[in-house]
C-alpha cells in the first residue's frame, strides 16, 4: 500500500491512515462481493440500476392503483379506517369462517370493554 510522504508526520499517522483504509475497504467489500457491473465497460452499477427500476416500478404502480389508494384512504371516515385495518379484517374473517356466533360474542365484548367495568372486576384491596 502507498503512502504519500508529504502527508505523514509519524508512526501514528500511517496506523491511523492504514485502519481507515482497511475499515473502508471492509463496508465497501459486501458491496463489491453481491453487486457486480452489468458491464464492465460501463459505469452505472448494478446497485443503481435496481434502485432506478424499482422507482420506476413503483411509479408505474402507484399510477395504476391511484384511484383506489385515493378511495380507501383518501377519506377521514373512521368507519372506513376500522374496516380496512388488516388486523381487524383478519380477526374478521377467522370469525366469519369458524363461527359465526364467535363473531357476534367478540364484537359484544369489544363494546362493553370500553365502558365501566363491572362491580365483579373492582379490585379487592389491601384494608
Amino acid at each position: 500500500m502507498k503512502i504519500p510522504v508529504k502527508s505523514v508526520i509519524s508512526k501514528t499517522d500511517v496506523n491511523k491512515l492504514i485502519k481507515k483504509r482497511h475499515a473502508k475497504a471492509k463496508k465497501t467489500a459486501i458491496l463489491r462481493k453481491n453487486f457486480r457491473r452489468l458491464n464492465e465497460s460501463s459505469t452505472a452499477d448494478k446497485v443503481q440500476q435496481d434502485l432506478l427500476d424499482a422507482v420506476s416500478r413503483v411509479q408505474r404502480t402507484t399510477k395504476h392503483f391511484q384511484v383506489t389508494i385515493l378511495k380507501e384512504f383518501g377519506t377521514s371516515d373512521i368507519q372506513l379506517v376500522k374496516r380496512t385495518n388488516p388486523t381487524f379484517r383478519l380477526i374478521d374473517f377467522h370469525f366469519r369462517r369458524f363461527d359465526p356466533h364467535l363473531q357476534v360474542n367478540f364484537r359484544y365484548d369489544r363494546r362493553h370493554r370500553k365502558g365501566k367495568a363491572s362491580p365483579n372486576h373492582q379490585s379487592q384491596g389491601y384494608n
